[in-house]
């Protein structure tokens, strides 16, 4: 009996290992594809955007881009890639299918990380140097809006977030230094009447602006989580 134990035991423990490996092999086959986008950023050096074949890991190809790119974002049928080039205050727009560059759209001062909405109408940029969200439409390329995002002035825009569902946009905020308390704001997209899409309102007079803050427990955690959202601030537009 002690054998037929043990024997079932291994018969078992190698039925495991096998499931095991049957699935760990089967996540190796799962397939991949499409493009890999990423900046390179250099002072004096390469300013670049590179495309990576999935798959391969190949590069298919670079392209020098404005000073400094510190976001990218390649959004849904445009046939299109956006950097945001901080040290030249510009996106530069750069077609997929030959990795030419469009063209230059002006930005706020000191663009960061940037994001499309998931119809890829639109790409929305923290613009660092100012306290303000940048608005460009992809259909013309163009800054088609600007929106204060923290009732500081001095405060610095950093990153945004579009939702899934495209309504709603969150922005984090820095304080006018580092050991300030940062800021999360939002805003909900409305229908812009007659126009048949959704798009940020123009009109800023509409705006209301709540905000709460929360100060940090410890200097420490101020300064070296300076860019989390530990205050909150809602505003719709």
């Amino acid at each position: 009996m002690r054998k037929l134990a043990m024997l079932a035991l291994l018969i078992g423990a190698l039925a495991t290992l096998s499931a095991v490996a049957g699935a760990s092999s089967a996540r190796k086959q799962i397939p991949v594809s499409g493009t890999v986008w990423a900046v390179e950023r250099f002072d004096g050096g390469p300013n670049t955007l590179a495309a990576f074949d999935a798959s391969t890991g190949d590069v298919l190809g670079v392209v020098p881009v404005g000073r400094r790119p510190i976001g990218v974002t390649a959004p849904h049928g445009t046939g299109k890639v956006y950097t945001a080039d901080e040290r030249s205050n510009q996106m530069t727009v750069i077609s997929k299918d030959d990795l030419s560059v469009v063209t230059h759209i002006p930005i706020g001062p000191l663009p960061h990380h940037i994001m499309a909405s998931p119809n890829g109408k639109f790409v929305y940029v923290g613009e660092y140097g100012t306290n303000k969200v940048g608005v460009v439409d992809t259909s013309i390329d163009e800054r088609v809006a600007e929106y204060t995002a923290s009732a500081n002035p001095g405060a610095k825009t950093h990153a945004v977030w579009i939702t899934n569902d495209g309504k709603d946009v969150y922005a984090t905020n820095e304080g006018s230094v580092q050991s300030d308390t940062g800021t999360l704001s939002s805003s909900t997209r409305r229908q812009v009447s007659g126009s048949g899409r959704s798009r940020p309102a123009d009109d800023r007079a509409r705006c209301s602006l709540r905000q709460t803050a929360r100060r940090r427990t410890s200097r420490s955690a101020t300064t070296t989580q300076s860019r989390s959202t530990t205050s909150q601030a809602k505003r719709r537009w």
